[in-house]
């Protein structure tokens, strides 16, 4: 009988531990009763620590009984409610246990099929993280050393200095919020560093703990559960695969809620981050859309400047050829005035020399005893008369010849076009590229002010500008509207250096290959060599070659032609001078 009422009371006594996990409300009323889940309507982004406060009110939660960590793996933003506070969490210690082990196999130190105590790790590692199981979590301690060694083991994948750390951590199955935390990020942003420990997460106690109302995300957990008289410790860690996934800790003591605090904590971190990932998103949308619309009005503005020029380059070249057929009128009324001339001095000629024969015939008609004198005279008179119509004639002929072979044009004061294509190459070559472009016929460019991107290209270019010198080799000579003048232009050849490059790089290529411990440091899987290998050997072979670049330097004669254009002398742009401006690449 005694035995029956001590079972009893027993009982009762456990009766008495139950309402700590009993839940005031339901776990989706309590989630729903904090965040607005109308989705269509835009939100404001939530404060954390705000939410996290109302949370525990609403749960009827002692501040006291938790600890949270929160972090977003896209954002970095990270918050803590008491995270640094140490509170027992039982069974998430498996989780750096099981890191520790993993990373072991990462390195090559041991293998799936490595065994301890007679499991090998692959089922040991099930039995940790999906099952939990105490006993195996001992033999993976146990290969480290003591509890102590374990603890100390543990540390760098918490985030802590085992030398600065409160003796304690080293007694007690203790941890902060903050160092779980320190844990996940380590986990989940190396996931390749400890193979297996997410894939068993994810299909750890299905539907439990963090589980408990998330079901449209798929969610990596460890959860800790310890009884120690009536001390109740729950806990859990894990992660959430969401659009932002985030990593979770939470861990209670004696917590009124009991379990389903942890689901309800998941959840609303959940409802949290879709949130404030929506008002993220819109933010981001609308910067864009106003990044957008100012580069709009950045085109706008670029294609109104561009018309204006355009207006301003036709309005140009309208005076230009208002000047032009005004100096083509100009001309011809010079000319035509010139005929005019001509036709009068010829007329005149005419007159004068019928006038003289006339005078002639009537000389001839007067009688033999007529007075001498007189005679005399007339003769005189129509044998000048002849000569001035005769050199009036001949004149007018000379005018009309030379006015048929010349070509006149109208030029003005001090227009000489010597020192024109002088001005012209040392602008050029003293790299003023822009303001000789302003001596060129036209829109003419010479593309000379686009330094290459590439470290090779910038070499070849550096070496050709170094290269350039010249001198005059012939006077100016202009006729009309045409000018020129010959020089001779010193310059690198570039085909004569590239044409070396390919030999040596395969040489160079081929020493690599010789040299390289493993081929994959060199080749690519299909034999070729690796693209950044390649260019390094060309950079190297190039710069070799530039050490004796005058080797490649060669000299060519050049006529640089220049025309008279609207009152000034302006340089013709030929194939020739930019064979030369290219280094023999262009032609």
């Amino acid at each position: 009988m005694k035995r029956i009422v001590c079972i009893i009371l027993m009982f009762v006594v456990m009766l008495g531990c139950i309402p700590v996990f009993a839940s005031p409300t339901s776990s989706t009323d309590l989630v729903g009763s904090l965040i607005d889940n109308d989705d269509t309507v835009p939100k404001s982004e939530l404060d954390w620590d705000t939410l996290v406060e109302e949370f525990l009110a609403a749960a009827q939660v002692e501040p006291e009984s938790v600890a949270m960590g929160y972090y977003n793996t896209v954002t970095g933003e990270e918050h803590y409610f008491r995270g640094d506070v140490l509170m027992t969490g039982g069974s998430i210690s498996k989780l750096p246990l099981t890191m520790y082990h993993s990373e072991m196999l990462y390195n090559g130190e041991i293998s799936w099929d490595t065994t301890f105590n007679g499991y090998d790790y692959k089922s040991l590692l099930h039995s940790v993280i999906c099952n939990s199981s105490n006993d195996m979590a001992a033999i993976l301690v146990s290969a480290i050393g003591t509890d102590s060694e374990f603890r100390r083991a543990i540390c760098p994948y918490l985030g802590v200095d085992p030398d600065a750390i409160d003796k304690r951590f080293f007694i007690l199955n203790d941890f902060t919020a903050q160092q779980m935390i320190h844990c996940l990020k380590m986990l989940y942003s190396e996931p390749e560093r400890f193979p297996g420990v997410i894939d068993h997460m994810l299909h750890a106690t299905p539907g439990e703990y963090f589980e408990q109302i998330v079901d449209n995300y798929e969610v990596g957990q460890k959860y800790g559960w310890y009884i120690e008289g009536n001390n109740n410790f729950i806990s859990c860690v894990g992660f959430v695969e969401m659009e932002d996934p985030i990593l979770i800790t939470i861990l209670t003591e004696n917590c009124r809620p009991g379990k389903k605090i942890l689901g309800d904590f998941c959840a609303l971190m959940c409802e949290y981050t879709e949130n404030n990932t929506a008002v993220r998103k819109a933010a981001e949308e609308e910067a864009l859309r106003k990044e957008e619309a100012e580069q709009a009005a950045h085109q706008a503005a670029l294609d109104k400047l561009a018309q204006q020029e355009a207006e301003a380059e036709a309005a140009k070249k309208a005076e230009e050829e208002k000047a032009a057929q005004e100096a083509a009128f100009l001309k011809e009324t010079q000319a035509n005035a010139s005929n005019a001339l001509r036709f009068l001095a010829c007329l005149l000629g005419c007159a004068l020399l019928a006038v003289a024969l006339g005078l002639v015939a009537r000389l001839k008609k007067k009688p033999a005893d007529s007075n001498a004198a007189p005679n005399i005279a007339r003769i005189s008179v129509s044998v000048i008369l002849g000569l001035v119509s005769v050199i009036a004639i001949v004149a007018t002929i000379l005018i009309s010849i030379f006015a048929v072979n010349s070509k006149p044009v109208i030029l003005s004061e001090g227009a000489d076009p010597s020192g024109k294509a002088e001005q012209f190459l040392s602008l050029v070559l003293s790299g003023e590229s822009s303001e000789a472009e302003k001596l060129l016929i036209g829109d003419s460019k010479l593309g000379l002010d686009s330094k290459p991107q590439d470290k090779l290209g910038a070499m070849l270019y550096d070496a050709l500008q170094d290269s350039f010198s010249y001198e005059v080799s012939s006077e100016c000579v202009s006729e009309s509207i045409n000018a020129s003048q010959n020089f001779t232009v010193t310059y690198l050849d570039i085909p004569s250096l590239t044409a070396l490059q390919q030999e040596a790089t395969n040489a160079r290529l081929a020493e690599y290959v010789e040299a390289a411990v493993r081929a994959e440091e060199v080749l690519a899987e299909d034999g070729s060599y690796l693209p950044e290998v390649a260019m390094r050997a060309l950079e190297e072979v190039t710069l070799e070659l530039l050490e004796n670049v005058e080797d490649h330097y060669v000299e060519r004669e050049i006529t640089i032609n220049m025309q008279y254009i609207s009152g000034e002398w302006m340089v013709v742009a030929d194939a020739s001078l930019f064979a030369i401006l290219s280094g023999n690449t262009a032609y």
